[in-house]
């Protein structure tokens, strides 16, 4: 693997990192599972999830009635070979519980929590995916 072809893939695994919060922000579930593979494993708080259709699921049960933002900081992808490659970003997670008209700002409490992702990325057929997520909250409200 050259530079050029190093470069490319830390590219687009870093944006599946974004791709997967400002989906998830938006509501856009499938969106979000397809940035996975189809086997994948996300445990976002010690839960695991397997598989595109348990993902789905786990974000179809989020309540209608929460406005969050995932905001990704520290990036860091280091590609292992032309197939795998390994990330960490952190994330700052902002939440309002409880209805709220669309148009109107949600009230800020501030920073809910500070988490780590640790990331496998994979290509496949399709491109680079999410094979395995895992969060870890550092710092909690």
């Amino acid at each position: 693997m050259d530079s050029d072809q190093q470069r490319a893939a830390e590219a687009e695994c870093l944006r599946l990192t974004t791709a997967f919060a400002v989906h998830l922000d938006n509501r856009q579930y499938d969106e979000v599972a397809d940035l996975f593979t189809p086997d994948a494993l996300y445990n976002p708080r010690g839960t695991p999830y397997r598989g595109r259709q348990e993902i789905l699921g786990y974000l179809n049960g989020r309540p209608a009635a929460r406005r969050s933002r995932h905001v990704i900081a520290n990036q860091l992808v280091q590609v292992i070979d032309g197939a795998t490659a390994e990330g960490y970003c952190t994330l700052l997670y902002f939440v309002h519980e409880g209805s709220l008209d669309e148009s109107a700002p949600a009230p800020l409490d501030g920073v809910a929590l500070v988490g780590d992702y640790h990331d496998r990325f994979v290509r496949t057929g399709a491109g680079w995916r999410i094979a395995r997520r895992i969060g870890t909250v550092v710092f909690q409200r």
